[in-house]
């Protein structure tokens, strides 16, 4: 009998776990499910390693193109281009879907742009930087930006603000709303 350490596993890497603020080997997983607002079903899933080769512990070993293993490959790959693939994977399955939800990790005018070109619509929530910038009023701005130039709504509501913007990103554009809420949960 053969005994391997998790060590030894290709692909191993370096993981920041962010609950308890430290780095561990292993893996992160990414997951595609189906929801209708009261249940939530695992549809796809996938294994990803890091694609950076420094943070990489093992390699993979090289192996036959025909095999399983190989079509692991995707392990490598940025997040952002598995999470297409998974969708592409689940509309092939002809699981119906006219949005898709995720959180501030996949949401950039290139993601946005990219699922839109596949017919769904994207309900996100947007990172609060100035790096990322959108078309308002003719000029593009961060949210920030949009946030100060507007009136926000008095009182106890949950809504803040709520405005017309574009998201641009090279010669693609589409129309979004920008929803502020006083509570992120």
């Amino acid at each position: 009998v053969t005994v391997y350490s998790s060590k030894k596993v290709e692909l191993l890497s370096r993981i920041y776990d962010h609950a308890k603020k430290k780095y561990k080997y292993g893996f992160r997983l990414l997951t595609l499910g189906w929801s209708d607002g009261n249940t939530f079903l695992p549809v796809n899933g996938s294994l990803l390693s890091s694609e950076n080769q420094k943070s990489r512990i093992n390699e993979a070993r090289e192996m036959d193109k025909r095999t399983i293993g190989f079509s692991r490959k995707i392990a490598r790959t940025k997040a952002t281009s598995v999470m297409l693939a998974l969708i592409d994977l689940a509309k092939k399955a002809c699981i119906a879907a006219s949005h898709v939800l995720f959180d501030t990790w996949f949401c950039s005018p290139s993601s946005l742009i990219a699922i839109k070109k596949k017919a769904l619509d994207v309900v996100a929530m947007v990172k609060k930087t100035s790096k990322m910038h959108f078309l308002y009023n003719g000029k593009m701005q961060p949210l920030i930006e949009i946030y100060k130039q507007n009136r926000k709504r008095r009182g106890r509501s949950k809504y803040l603000l709520s405005v017309e913007i574009s998201i641009v990103k090279d010669d693609d554009t589409i129309p979004a709303r920008d929803i502020y809420v006083r509570n992120r949960n």
